[in-house]
């Protein structure tokens, strides 16, 4: 563990991750037929075990979330298709999930010599993300092309909830915007629940 601490950049988020990103390893120990022990479940049990010593030492909550999160998902294998990077850039954002990477690679450096061929493989995922991440992907309502203003003048009724408007907008990719596409809103069942409120 303490491998891991030092080959970390200096960000004391992600210091406190490669702490107690295995803290639950000895609470989810199995053995299997060959011999050959796994920790299933363990960065669940890793990010309350630092849920609980965050609220020891009073670390503040967002701090307390963000630790949380890159314990959570430093064992979790990041995809490359759009929609999956998506997700996981949600989550993160772009500046923590660039730690998320960086204690992937230290973790992979406190294994065994023979686990740092994966190294070039985190690397080249990074660089993926990077390059996504710079096509200026539609990550949330606040990266769509419109907003409740745009959609004031498309003259929909009074009562018609924009932020449900929008959040429909979002889910269904935000590539376009058209008239044509927000005059079938009123027919979509997620549109008609969301307006209720």
């Amino acid at each position: 563990t303490m491998k891991v601490v030092d080959s970390t950049p200096k960000n004391i988020n992600l210091r406190f991750a490669a702490l107690f990103h295995d803290t639950g390893k000895p609470e989810t120990i199995t053995t299997d037929d060959e011999g050959i022990s796994h920790f299933y479940g363990h960065p669940k049990v890793s990010a309350n075990i630092f849920e609980n010593f965050a609220k020891r030492m009073k670390i503040d909550k967002k701090s307390t979330i963000n630790i949380q999160k890159l314990i959570f998902f430093h064992d979790v294998k990041l995809g490359t298709k759009s929609r999956t990077m998506n997700k996981f850039l949600q989550i993160f954002g772009d500046e923590d999930v660039d730690l998320l990477f960086d204690l992937k690679l230290a973790d992979i450096i406190g294994q065994h010599p023979d686990k740092l061929s994966r190294l070039e493989e985190i690397n080249k995922l990074r660089e993926m993300y990077i390059k996504y991440l710079n096509s200026k992907p539609v990550l949330g309502v606040k990266d769509l092309a419109i907003n409740g203003r745009t959609l004031k003048q498309m003259e929909f009724d009074d009562n018609v909830s924009y932020g449900a408007l929008l959040m429909l907008y979002f889910s269904n990719g935000g590539k376009t915007v058209t008239t044509e596409f927000f005059s079938t809103v009123r027919d979509n069942e997620y549109f008609r629940e969301c307006n209720q409120y």
